[in-house]
């Protein structure tokens, strides 16, 4: 059975054979994360973590990235903000806690550019499992960050030094 949900504006939620996939859907900024964007990734794993149909949640991208880190359109507005809260919205709503402690097995599937080691990165590593597209790009300081190999790929050494991430096509 597949199922949609379009509460979401910047995220495609799908349930399709017991997997919920998040894909990032704002490619025009090569997903780069906007308050709303962090918002919806938490309540979309919120929403996967409390149907016990579910076993698998996915995040991967829309277009030719992952992500890109923070909007930093909307990072200017909120430092010009005279409000000295507005800039904390990104914090009260990171979903990388949320992610880690859903309870269920999360897959980064990354599928293009991965970058700004502030969002992108860690995301990837706060997943239980992470696959890479061949054609994924990834910053230099990657390597730094683990996630668990699926063990069903040919892992690329040379690009991922000491690391256990996979190379496999993404979703």
């Amino acid at each position: 059975m597949t199922a949609s949900f379009h509460d979401f504006e910047q995220l495609e939620y799908t349930i399709s054979d017991g997997i919920a996939t998040l894909r990032l859907d704002r490619p025009a900024a090569l997903n780069s994360f906007t308050t709303q964007l962090y918002r919806e990734v938490k309540n979309g794993v919120r929403l996967a973590a409390a149907d016990p149909e579910i076993d698998i949640i996915v995040i991967t991208g829309t277009g030719r990235a992952f992500a890109t880190g923070g909007d930093l359109s909307e990072t200017l507005a909120r430092m010009e903000d005279p409000n000295p809260l507005a800039l904390h919205a990104y914090d009260d709503n990171m979903p990388f806690e949320t992610i880690k402690h859903c309870g269920k097995t999360t897959i980064a599937a990354v599928n293009g550019i991965c970058v700004a080691g502030g969002s992108a990165s860690p995301r990837c590593a706060t997943c239980s499992w992470l696959y890479a597209a061949r054609v994924s790009a990834f910053p230099k300081h990657a390597s730094a960050w683990r996630a668990p190999c699926c063990r069903a790929c040919c892992c690329q050494k040379s690009a991922w030094p000491n690391s256990n991430t996979c190379s496999t096509a993404a979703p």
